[in-house]
């Protein structure tokens, strides 16, 4: 018998009917059925194999990253190392000139000291020759 709601042709027994409403042959069912597993077979192996390429990428550019900080790193120790013999250079270069400026503000010192010593001998110089 047909299930409630399912129109019956005229005139046609229940088995006929049953009969119709199968598209398929059981050998087509497998077939499709097959053709379906192979689709999806398919489309699993490909799907594996781009979650493959996804963590290879993934990998090489996590590598990538690790080696250019490894290099920025490396590149910026060695501008603070650069820094601080520049630093030390500057300093000494600093210090060697604030003794220079030291020892010639002492010149300078000296020779006014002797400008001035020699101004009474000067004097009495002038004194003689108007004397004269």
């Amino acid at each position: 018998t047909l299930p409630p709601g399912c129109p019956r042709s005229a005139g046609q027994p229940a088995e006929v009917l049953k009969g119709k409403m199968s598209m398929h042959t059981t050998e087509e069912w497998a077939q499709h059925a097959h053709l379906n597993m192979t689709k999806a077979s398919t489309a699993q192996s490909l799907a594996h194999m781009q979650c493959d390429m996804s963590k290879r990428a993934h990998d090489s550019t996590v590598c990538n990253n690790l080696s250019m900080y490894d290099s920025l790193h490396q590149s910026m120790s060695q501008k603070v190392k650069n820094s601080y013999r520049l630093i030390e250079k500057l300093q000494k270069r600093a210090d060697s000139i604030e003794v220079s400026l030291q020892k010639t503000s002492a010149s300078q010192s000296a020779l006014e000291k002797a400008l001035r010593d020699k101004d009474v001998p000067l004097q009495l110089c002038t004194w003689r020759l108007e004397q004269r």
